[in-house]
């Protein structure tokens, strides 16, 4: 399908390309990292009169060299002036697959469609309605044959294997499978719901199921409700990469208690050594995973990894730090340089991807909350955005939490610099820092930025509400604005875990105890029951996440600096890098989407710009515990 779309455009004859791309096509990664590969600035037509201050300020200028290409996602109104200065194309869903239903086919995500448009090059056949195209999709897509699965292990197998390549079955299609598997009785009395409404929740279920199977190794009368059979072949071959990635996680059991081989993966030895074993395990799979980047999702399978390793690490219960020390340094070591050359080549090919499934970088995190209000039907929503948090943080807090609350657990990279004025005015907004260039040096324009976006799509400002700075969660204001029943839209800032990274003598492991203690005495967990009593659906998510970094010192070069980060500098004018550099461990930064105004200096390794040799917990720069942060939803029906 890439080059299908490609023909399509004069990538080579025109340098200013406008495409009405109606059916999200060009937010696939393969086709945007083609397109920059051409040259090209992409630029996407979401707020005319955002549009408007870019286009005047850098894309009219006919006598740069740059390239831009506009995709305007909706038949949204371009004014004339603008149309003559691009060679225009519409693409749409229908001219590619003609003989498909347009309003099931526009439903398949981004990252199926190429899988789709291959098969359907050998198709011959006479023109489907909407069920047809259905079952043509399972069977050629996701290779569900509804007609031959007459056992419910098969499902399990075959759900398995979708989901563990990162696949998801768009919600239409999910409920059109539903109903055909529950013609066939023996499969009817199973949760299929469960299993088929997303990955999370299929996961979810494959947890409880795996978790009562344990407790049945040692009670065999607990096996009342356990209908999975994890010893078939089908099941057991994916079990250790399941546990391995997060998928999936082991069960904690006591020292005496032993089990087959292919069972090792999922349990957790509650025991110095089982906790060696399980350290030494992690670290050999993050290491080999750093040999085969080829995607954003592959750091995301890092991350969760390497966040796994640093919980392990800094629990003071095994002292694993007699024993890891070394190799985890020299791992953090690797990890920090082949994840800063990766962002240096592609973080600025993943602006423009699709947040549609979820977010992929945070400014799109409203966008993403729209959409799943258009599609579910949704009345309320709250969007939590916790301070600084990172994977390992939040890992910490979901497992200090008593109430078996469900979240579907998603990554997202954070805006670079890394600090709280760039990525959370990014997150509130919807916009990429060059937007609001007047307000991007300051943390006091969220709730301005958060009203206008919801108001734009059509909320009345007094069903908008926004509130910040909340530590313990009885704040008075907040209270009143999640009882108010006027309140449909609530965004609000948490800054605890934020002003415990910003005590100089806290590390990694004071951080965690004071998170743990925070989630047992602040009421987050009863924050949370109450949201979802007053029927929210809740969104949690972070700016940007943490390091533990070690001070070389601070710049001192007698030239403006507009803000100062621990790991961060942004200057107001040119200067010289080079003299920096020699005294500095740090390089200048060069991502898409900053204002041009401003220079940005960031630190390399996990140094910060703080007293020479101090160890604190610092952000602004590129590390993966940086930029790659937890995004997480929680749903009413859950």
């Amino acid at each position: 399908m890439l080059r299908e779309l490609l023909r399509r455009l004069p990538l080579q004859e025109c340098s200013r390309i406008l495409v009405y791309d109606i059916d999200n096509l060009f937010e696939d990664e393969m086709i945007i990292q083609e397109i920059i590969s051409n040259g090209f600035n992409m630029v996407h037509y979401d707020d005319p009169e955002v549009f408007r201050y870019s286009y005047e300020k850098d894309i009219k200028n006919q006598e740069t060299m740059s390239k831009y290409m506009v995709l305007v996602k909706s038949e949204t109104y371009v004014p004339y002036d603008i149309l003559e200065q691009f060679y225009c194309e519409r693409i749409s869903l229908r001219d590619i697959f003609p003989k498909l239903s347009y309003t099931v086919v526009r439903d398949v995500y981004v990252d199926c469609m190429d899988r789709l448009y291959k098969v359907y090059q050998g198709y011959n056949g006479e023109e489907l309605g909407d069920r047809g195209t259905m079952d043509y999709i399972l069977k050629s897509v996701y290779g569900i044959y509804v007609e031959l699965i007459d056992d419910f292990m098969l499902l399990v197998k075959q759900l398995t294997n979708i989901y563990y390549q990162g696949l998801s079955i768009p919600h239409v299609i999910g409920q059109h499978l539903i109903e055909e598997l529950e013609k066939n009785h023996k499969i009817r009395p199973y949760p299929l719901h469960k299993l088929i409404d997303s990955p999370h929740s299929f996961f979810q279920f494959v947890q409880s199921q795996w978790d009562l199977y344990v407790e049945s190794m040692k009670k065999p009368i607990s096996k009342e409700g356990l209908i999975i059979d994890f010893e078939s072949h089908e099941i057991r071959v994916y079990l250790d990469n399941l546990f391995q990635e997060d998928y999936l996680y082991p069960v904690k059991v006591d020292e005496d208690y032993d089990v087959p081989v292919w069972m090792e993966a999922g349990v957790l030895y509650d025991t110095a050594q089982g906790m060696k074993n399980t350290m030494q395990n992690k670290l050999l799979i993050t290491e080999s995973k750093l040999q085969g980047i080829s995607s954003y999702k592959d750091w995301f399978v890092i991350s969760q990894l390497w966040s796994d390793i640093l919980v392990l690490f800094h629990n003071y219960n095994y002292h694993l730090e007699d024993y890891f020390a070394e190799e985890l340094t020299k791992l953090k070591e690797k990890l920090l340089l082949v994840f800063k050359d990766w962002m240096t080549v592609h973080y600025n090919k993943l602006h423009s991807l699709s947040y549609i499934k979820a977010p992929v970088v945070v400014h799109k995190i409203p966008w993403h909350i729209e959409s799943r209000i258009k599609q579910k039907g949704i009345n309320k929503v709250a969007l939590i955005v916790i301070d600084g948090m990172s994977l390992d943080d939040w890992k910490i807090m979901k497992s200090t939490m008593t109430n078996k609350l469900k979240f579907n657990e998603h990554l997202a990279f954070a805006w670079v610099p890394t600090t709280t004025s760039f990525s959370r005015q990014a997150i509130f907004s919807g916009e990429i820092p060059a937007h609001f260039e007047d307000t991007v040096l300051s943390t006091n324009h969220d709730e301005k930025h958060w009203k206008k976006f919801w108001i734009e799509r059509g909320y009345k400002d007094n069903s908008i509400a926004f509130i910040r700075n909340i530590i313990t969660l009885n704040e008075e204001g907040l209270i009143n604005l999640v009882e108010d029943d006027r309140v449909k839209i609530l965004g609000f800032v948490i800054n605890a875990v934020d002003n415990f990274l910003h005590n100089a003598q806290f590390s990694t492991r004071e951080t965690y105890n004071s998170i743990k203690f925070w989630v047992q005495t602040a009421g987050f967990e009863n924050m949370l029951k109450k949201l979802l009593d007053r029927n929210f659906e809740i969104y949690i998510a972070s700016d940007h996440g943490n390091i533990e970094s070690t001070g070389i010192g601070s710049p001192r070069e007698g030239l403006a600096v507009e803000t100062a980060g621990q790991r961060v500098r942004v200057y107001d004018s040119a200067f010289n890098s080079d003299k920096i550099n020699e005294t500095h461990q740090g390089f200048l930064w060069n991502g898409m989407g900053l204002p041009k105004v401003y220079h940005y200096f960031l630190c390399n390794k996990s140094f910060s710009f703080s007293k020479k040799d101090e160890s604190i917990m610092s952000h602004g720069g590129i590390s993966i515990e940086e930029v790659i942060v937890p995004f997480i939803h929680i749903r009413k029906e859950d």
